[in-house]
C-alpha cells in the first residue's frame, strides 16, 4: 500500500452520513468506486468531470459522500472549497478498474492534502470477520494505536489493530473478528474503538462503538479538533462501499 492513498462518526453503531447507496450495484470493470471523507474544518464540492452534483456539494467536516462510480483510467475527478470553481491542488487520481476506494481530504503543514486508500480485503473468515483500516489525520510527530476491543475492555498491546499510526499514511486493511451473541440466528455485537498515543494506553480520542458487518472493510481517522476547540480531537468511522 502507498502513501497514494485515502483515507469514517465517532459513537454508536456504524457511523452517521456513511450509509451506502442502496441502488448501488457496484463498478462495471472499467470503472471504480470511490467514497470521499471530508476530514478539513471547511466544506468541500466533489466534481466529476468538472460537474458538482447536489449529492456531492458542502460536504461538511466529518462527513462523507455516498458512493460514486468513475472511470478508473481517466476519473476527472477533483474536489472545491465550496463556493468556489478552483479546484484544491494535491490530488492525482490513480484506480484500479474494478475496485473501490476511499479518498479523503487531510490538512498537512501546507494546506489540504489527499489520502487514497483501496478497500479490498479479504477477511480470514467471511462469515464473521471484517476489515479495519486507521489513519491519523492530525499533522506533527505524534503517533497513534488504534485499539479495537468489546466496549469497556482493558487496553493492552493485544487489543492493538493498527499501530503506530503516522499522519498521513494510512494502514494496511486489518482482519477483525466481530463477536456474535447466541441468538438464533447470532446476531453482531458492537466493539469499541480507541485512539492511544503509539505505544501506550493513552486514550486520545474514544471513537466510540461500532457494530460492524462480516466480509466489509472500514476506516477509522484520528482528525484535529475544530478552529474553536482545537485541543479537542475528533473521529470518523466510515463504512466501505
Amino acid at each position: 500500500m502507498s502513501t497514494r492513498f485515502a483515507a469514517l462518526l465517532a459513537g454508536a453503531s456504524l457511523v452517521a452520513g456513511c450509509d451506502s447507496n442502496k441502488n448501488f450495484t457496484g463498478p462495471k470493470p472499467e470503472t471504480a468506486v470511490v467514497r470521499f471523507i471530508n476530514v478539513t474544518n471547511g466544506g468541500i464540492d466533489v466534481a466529476v468531470g468538472g460537474l458538482v452534483s447536489t449529492a456531492n456539494t458542502n460536504i461538511a467536516s466529518l462527513a462523507s459522500t455516498q458512493c460514486f462510480v468513475v472511470n478508473a483510467a481517466t476519473p476527472a475527478l477533483t474536489f472545491r472549497s465550496t463556493g468556489t470553481t478552483t479546484d484544491l491542488s494535491g490530488f492525482t487520481a490513480s484506480f484500479t478498474p474494478g475496485h473501490r476506494y476511499w479518498v479523503a481530504a487531510i490538512v498537512g503543514a501546507n494546506g489540504t492534502q489527499f489520502v487514497t486508500l483501496d478497500q479490498a480485503f479479504t477477511p480470514a473468515a467471511a462469515a464473521t470477520d471484517n476489515g479495519i483500516a486507521g489513519l491519523n489525520a492530525i499533522t506533527g510527530t505524534t503517533n497513534y494505536d488504534l485499539h479495537v476491543t468489546l466496549p469497556a475492555a482493558t487496553l493492552g498491546s493485544t487489543t492493538v489493530k493498527d499501530a503506530n499510526l503516522a499522519f498521513g499514511v494510512p494502514s494496511a486493511i486489518a482482519n477483525n473478528t466481530i463477536p456474535f451473541n447466541t441468538a438464533t440466528p447470532p446476531v453482531a455485537q458492537p466493539q469499541q474503538l480507541q485512539f492511544t498515543t503509539a505505544g501506550t494506553t493513552t486514550v486520545e480520542r474514544n471513537a466510540g462503538n461500532s457494530t460492524f458487518v462480516p466480509n466489509t472493510s472500514v476506516l477509522a481517522i484520528i482528525a484535529p479538533g475544530t478552529a474553536t476547540t482545537p485541543t479537542t480531537l475528533r473521529s470518523v468511522v466510515n463504512t466501505g462501499c
